[in-house]
Formats: structure tokens, sequence, C-alpha cells
């Protein structure tokens, strides 16, 4: 068996683990559904997100989208609460969008390309986002844990994988020297406006509850489930295609600047309806110095340096800190 082949499986099967025991389902059926989902979806999001395995599989994202998109309907639909029914929602919010970023690779004109894909990831995050699509796995115990999965495998298997930003080494979503050093230099930065600013506006609350699993299935669980979707929509996709459209831009490094802006803006309103009217403001400050840090450790380490910033960030928060209500 090649080598890239035992990586997909050894991984799938240490996150196939940690998720049937983090989210154990009420029934026989709904495990068996819950090991089909994560083990498609996983397997796209290593093959696609990690650029190395990609290039040897040769794989056409058009076959692959369709397995994507069908394999896990037919398993939440066979052993989830969700039916027939719901099809509209899996048609507004995972069909369309997917096929409008498919689509945006077949087009040779770059702004009209670079709209397809930035459109198609807007509309497949607001489904995410604003819990539409959630409804699809109400026979679940964790339905975010597998929506989120399941979005990050169709959006990368969608634009085929080009995550890479505009510096020149290879960077997917596996863990990169450049990437690790940029995270643990702009995520400092970033806690130190944003820690005493929650602290002292009563925002954030010091609530350290540290315990052996939130360490490691914590950690995990933010980079796969919260960090990948974010960055992905966010970093690798909106704020790389901005950058794209800039290039040939006389004034493109005053367009680097005000995409990075535009972006972390666009970052923070998605945080809007995940807080109290009292705190909404706070929350939307935060999530964009928040997002600042993140754009610059996409551009310096490329998504891994993204995703760990903002799994650290996160993480951090989660085992000492705590929102107010």
């Amino acid at each position: 068996m090649n080598s890239w082949k035992v990586a997909v499986l050894s991984v799938d099967t240490i996150i196939l683990s940690l998720v049937l025991l983090v989210a154990p389902q009420r029934d026989f059926l709904a495990n068996l559904g819950s090991g089909i989902i994560i083990l498609v979806c996983m397997t796209a999001i290593l093959t696609y997100g990690i650029p190395s395995i990609h290039e040897q599989t040769h794989l056409r994202p058009e076959l692959i989208l369709a397995m994507i998109l069908g394999i896990p309907y037919l398993a939440v639909l066979f052993t989830g609460a969700s039916g027939i029914g719901e099809f509209p929602m899996f048609l507004i919010w995972y069909l369309i969008p997917s096929f409008l970023m498919l689509l945006s690779g077949r087009i040779q004109n770059k702004w009209v390309s670079s709209l397809l894909l930035i459109g198609g990831a807007g509309m497949l995050w607001i489904g995410f986002d604003h819990r539409y699509t959630r409804v699809l796995f109400e026979g679940y115990s964790d339905d975010y844990l597998f929506n989120s999965i399941w979005m990050a495998a169709v959006a990368l298997v969608s634009i085929d994988g080009k995550i890479q930003t505009n510096q020149a080494f290879d960077n997917g979503i596996y863990p990169t020297k450049e990437g690790t050093r940029i995270a643990n230099i702009v995520t400092p930065i970033a806690s130190l406006i944003i820690v005493p600013f929650g602290l002292v506006t009563g925002f954030l609350q010091w609530k350290p509850k540290i315990e052996a699993t939130a360490v490691i299935v914590g950690f995990i669980g933010i980079f796969l489930t919260i960090s990948l979707q974010e960055e992905l929509i966010f970093r690798g996709i909106t704020l790389r295609e901005l950058d794209r459209l800039g290039e040939n831009i006389t004034n493109h490094k005053i367009w680097g600047r005000v995409s990075l802006v535009m972006v972390s803006i666009l970052f923070s309103l998605t945080h809007w309806n995940n807080e109290s009217n009292k705190y909404v403001w706070h929350y939307f400050f935060a999530a964009f110095i928040a997002g600042l840090a993140y754009g610059i450790a996409y551009r310096r380490g490329g998504m891994f340096g993204a995703m760990l910033s903002h799994t650290l960030v996160d993480w951090v928060w989660a085992l000492l800190l705590k929102r107010s209500n």
C-alpha cells in the first residue's frame, strides 16, 4: 500500500475513534452513519488539503464531489432524523454553492472566476453559520461536528485543493515550519489585545477549566471543526482570491491592506449572531483583531499558519476564559 494511503487511513482511524468517543450516537445505525460521514469527508479533506497527497491521486473533482455530497446525505437520510423533506436545504446550501465553486475553475476570466468562487464559498458559509444545514443532522448527538466536517470537505473538493497563498512555498493544511513560526508570533500579539480588552469590559471572565480531555481532544476538535472551516472560507478562498485579483493592480500594496481589512470585517460579522446584544460590539472587535492576525498568518505561513493561530486563540480561550452572558 502506498505511503499516502497508509497516512490517510491512519488519520481517518484516529479521527473516527475520537468522534465515536466524544460524540457517541444513540444507536448502532446512527453510529454507523457517523462513521461513514467521517471516513468519507476526512478522506476528502486529507486528499485535497495536502498537496503532496493530492498530486499522487489524479482524481477528478467532479466525481469526488458527487461522492462527498451524496454519500453523507444518504448516510444522514437512512441513519439520522433528517429525510427527503430537508432536500431544499441540501440543494440551496450545499449543491448550488459547490456547483458555483467548481464552475469557477472552468472560467478563464479571472474576475468572473473569483467572484463565482467567493460567492459560492459565501453561500456555503451562510448555510453553515446560520444553522440552516444543521437540521440535516438532527438525529446526531453533535450536529455541528458532522456539518462542519462535511462543509470543509465540500469546499476543499470544489476548489480542487487550490488553497495556496501568494508565497512560494507549498502550503496545504498540514504542519509546516513557517506556518508554526508565524502562528507563534501573531497569536500572542492578538491575544495581548483581545484578552485585556475582554476582561476590562466584562466581555470575558477568567474561568480556568483545564481537563486532560479538553486539552487534547479540544485542540484537535477546534483545529478540525472551527479553524479549518473558517480559515478555508475567509482566508483560503476569499482573501486568496482578492490577493489574486490585486496582483496586476498598480497600487497592489494598498489593495492588499484594504482586502485584509475587508475580509476581517466580514469575519467579524459572522460572529454577530453568536453573542447577546450587550456584548455584540465587543465580540465584533475581538473577532476583527483576530481576523487581522489570521490574515497575516495566512499570507506569511499559509493555511496551516492561519489554522494554527486560530486554533491556539480559541483553545486558550476555551481553557482559561468564558464569555459573559
